[in-house]
């Protein structure tokens, strides 16, 4: 029986439309009764493209950010002229999108020609989608990627766990396909192509990101762990349940594989800190149960757990649950209690300048940084100052360290504020 079908992807050229922009997708399969995935009504559907051209001290910069994610290509071409010295630059960048509850697809190319003295050229294209995953669900990536011969293009797509603060992802750029199963929970997905400042002719990567999600009949998670709050030195615990097939299995291609009923496959557990594999000893307990248990815990214990569950070829995760330690014993690190805030940076996504909110229940030493997605640190705007109880704003105007405007892209805004820290997320549109 065949559980889970494979949309088929179909390209269908558009009247007028550059023959790199046609790509509007049809899925040729029924999909499941059951809901996929839910575009998230709140925000962060970009699509976003850009070209600029410069040709000594004339510019051109044309931009896109079409509303909405319905299916929809954009080509903005920019193209600078200087009549002094007869330079000429001219770009282009596309983009062509698709979402849909059990698909998502995005594509994108761009080419750059400089003619003369003082010429530069940049693109870029940038989608950022939120989604909820409200019950399990099998995924499929279908990747394609051509490295262009412009030093400075750079690809980058993935999913991540909007739950974490990490930025555990599952690549889909350039890496091959993969295929895997997502958890309950709110996500992004993120795609960004793009090159800048190329004083050279010539093409940037060209890529195409594709998702297919599939519903899961039979989750092997039937319980996930909850999120919990405790003081340190306290003990915690926690748990899932596991269900779904056991004397068959799903085999890889989605079908069903049998297995003796009389040996039923058995089902494995390894629990996880930040996406890392936890092992028995010291504090932790019960790593690869059902069943996970951190004696006398402290502040760095703080984050996400999930346990992984595996049955034959089949790996599944549980949802995310955060354990959060309200505070420090150490006599020079006073605890700050959850009143300590950090607020969604706003606007988000900003093109120039970006309010970062955050309250203070007492009066403590506190950093606030600007982390890319790498982890790196691209600009200090706090570093150990104290800061009086109360709520308080300070602007980021997307500069970096070194006064540099950062590329468009997500960054973190991480705040900490004496043994404790919050993080959130922020996207830069570079226009």
């Amino acid at each position: 029986m065949n559980l889970h079908r494979k949309p088929v992807i179909r390209a269908r050229a558009r009247v007028g439309a550059p023959a790199a922009l046609a790509l509007l997708l049809t899925l040729s399969a029924t999909p499941p009764a059951s809901a996929l995935v839910s575009l998230a009504p709140w925000g962060g559907d970009i699509a976003y493209v850009s070209s600029k051209s410069v040709a000594g001290g004339v510019e051109d910069l044309q931009s896109m950010a079409p509303p909405g994610l319905a299916p929809w290509s954009g080509m903005p071409f920019s193209n600078a002229h200087n009549d002094t010295t007869d330079a000429n630059a001219f770009a282009f960048m596309t983009l062509a999108t698709s979402f849909k509850d059990s698909i998502f697809a995005v594509t994108s190319s761009g080419t750059a020609s400089t003619d003369g003295p003082a010429t530069s050229n940049r693109g870029g294209a940038l989608v950022y989608v939120q989604f909820v995953v409200e019950h399990t669900q099998s995924f499929i990536t279908y990747p394609n990627f051509t490295a262009g011969n412009l030093a400075s293009s750079q690809s980058l797509a993935f999913i991540a766990n909007l739950a974490s603060a990490d930025l555990a992802a599952v690549p889909i750029l350039p890496v091959p396909a993969t295929s895997g199963r997502l958890a309950p929970g709110l996500y992004i997905f993120y795609f960004q192509n793009y090159y800048r400042d190329e004083t050279a002719t010539g093409n940037a990567n060209s890529a195409s990101a594709q998702v297919g999600f599939f519903d899961v009949p039979s989750p092997l998670v039937t319980q996930h762990p909850q999120n919990q709050a405790v003081a340190p030195g306290a003990s915690v615990s926690f748990s899932v349940g596991a269900g779904g097939l056991s004397a068959a299995i799903e085999g890889t291609a989605g079908t069903l594989a049998a297995a003796s009923p009389s040996a039923p496959l058995a089902v494995t557990y390894r629990w996880r800190y930040r996406y890392q594999n936890l092992t028995d000893g010291g504090r932790i307990s019960g790593a690869t149960t059902n069943q996970l248990h951190i004696a006398n815990v402290a502040v760095a214990d703080t984050g996400v757990y999930d346990c992984v569950l595996t049955q034959g070829p089949i790996q599944e995760p549980s949802s995310l649950a955060r354990l959060t330690v309200t505070g420090s014993s150490a006599v020079e690190d006073a605890p700050l209690d959850a009143n300590l805030s950090l607020s969604t940076p706003a606007p988000s996504p900003f093109s120039s300048r970006t309010l970062v909110r955050f309250a203070l229940p007492a009066e403590t030493s506190i950093s606030l940084d600007v982390l890319d997605v790498g982890g790196r640190r691209v600009r200090s705007l706090v570093s150990h100052e104290n800061y009086s109880a109360g709520s308080h704003a300070i602007e980021w105007d997307g500069r970096s360290e070194r006064g540099e405007r950062s590329p468009s892209g997500i960054y973190f805004v991480r705040l900490q504020a004496g043994s404790e820290w919050r993080v959130q997320r922020v996207v830069r549109l570079a226009r």
